[in-house]
């Protein structure tokens, strides 16, 4: 079966034709360039009743959100829409991607990065919807038990996952008791997700970009609170949690969540909304005692069992415990096999930084980019529409057994 040919209309938002970019465009296989043009006026006049099925802004040296970018957006519901630029700065791409712009790319464009991003359009399952661009998904990273390793792989995977789509995710630290994540990545602030609840009814763009911190790996993280762990707490609250997310998802692509190992009321919550739950163990007696509790507690929850992934921390095939042992445990192989390096990521987290800036080339972080890689292939596009209902979380949670 061929490829889709996608129509592709280009906008050089500084108002000069690059020749290169032209060149570019028309050498591409299944591909055909409508037409370009050199201020958004004349490029929206071109479109017509027919938009292209790609849009490719060229905004050159641009240091500030084009003040016609919006209206070109709410334009091109279905159209899907590239941005290429020389500007790095983490801030400005966050604030493009915010746009509902599809994918960033630097300029000068190369060949095989916009091959990558068009392929990434012709599998996107929301584009003729027009869904595409705002539907955000969550991706949970658990552990079995204390010290397995749940920060430093959610943080890493993070990583990993904006260095394929950046700007478009925001990692959200929900660990209790001891949210790390600051100290993982060496972002300080006085603010924190508790902002977040105070204001939880006023939540807009601007308020949240004031409480999200930017990493520069072209990450957005939304820093934990140490007091989600005392007592009963606001964010335990049903809707709090709804409306925080809800906010998000307006400005991401993807939610990652460091949830750790406390299970309360606000671990099923997460789980149970998530679209992806990355649910991470050693191969030792203790961890999978608990991750038998825990697959009782899916299963009576009625968690999607397609939903989960089992992360092997740590792995060595000379252990006494092996794969298998895990297999038959949670009625599911592991999905991922994670080396231990120890040197290397004791090395990250006491430098406050990311593995792919401390050890690019161990094979942790090739094995993490692998696994960002295949959540982001895995991306669901909801629940089946077959799915029996459910009781709301918190009723369930307080429902005696069957």
């Amino acid at each position: 079966m061929k490829p889709e040919i996608l129509t592709i209309a280009i906008l050089f938002g500084a108002g000069a034709q690059k020749p290169e970019v032209l060149e570019l465009v028309q050498g591409l296989p299944h591909t055909k360039l409508l037409f370009s043009a050199l201020d958004a006026e004349s490029f929206l006049a071109r479109i017509g009743d027919r938009p292209p099925k790609v849009a490719l802004l060229d905004l050159d040296n641009a240091t500030t959100v084009p003040t016609w970018l919006d209206s070109l957006v709410k334009r091109l519901p279905r159209c899907a829409i590239l941005v290429t630029c020389h500007n790095l700065d983490p801030l400005f791409i966050i604030k493009i991607m915010q746009r509902k712009v599809r994918d960033y790319l630097t300029s000068p464009l190369q060949r095989e990065e916009l091959l990558a991003a068009l392929d990434r359009v012709r599998t996107d399952p929301h584009r003729e919807s027009g869904e595409g661009a705002s539907h955000c998904q969550t991706v949970v990273v658990a552990g079995a038990k204390g010290g397995v390793g749940t920060t430093c792989i959610a943080t890493n995977l993070a990583v990993a996952m904006a260095e394929r789509q950046p700007g478009r995710v925001v990692l959200v630290d929900l660990a209790r008791p001891f949210p790390n994540v600051g100290q993982f990545l060496d972002l300080k602030s006085p603010h924190s997700i508790m902002d977040l609840v105070d204001k939880v009814d006023r939540l807009d763009s601007v308020f949240l970009g004031k409480i999200l911190q930017n990493h520069p790996r072209n990450l957005t993280v939304l820093l934990g609170y140490g007091g989600l762990s005392l007592n009963a707490h606001p964010l335990l609250e049903p809707d709090i949690l709804d409306k925080i997310f809800h906010s998000l998802k307006a400005s991401f692509d993807w939610i990652v969540v460091d949830l750790g190992h406390w299970l309360d009321s606000l671990y099923l919550k997460v789980v149970e909304e998530a679209d992806q739950i990355l649910l991470v163990t050693e191969l030792s007696v203790p961890d999978l005692q608990n991750l038998k509790k825990i697959h009782g507690y899916f299963q009576h929850w009625q968690i999607d069992p397609a939903k989960i992934r089992l992360v092997v921390n740590r792995y060595s095939k000379s252990f006494t415990l092996g794969l298998r042992d895990l297999e038959g445990v949670f009625q599911k192989p592991a999905d991922f096999a994670l080396p231990s390096d120890y040197a290397n990521l004791i090395e990250a987290i006491n430098q406050g930084a990311p593995l792919a800036e401390v050890a690019p080339r161990s094979k942790l972080w090739r094995e993490l980019q692998g696994v960002a890689e295949s959540v982001i292939r895995s991306r669901q596009v909801g629940p089946a529409a077959a799915a029996p209902p459910r009781k709301s979380w918190w009723r369930r949670l307080f429902s005696s057994k069957e």
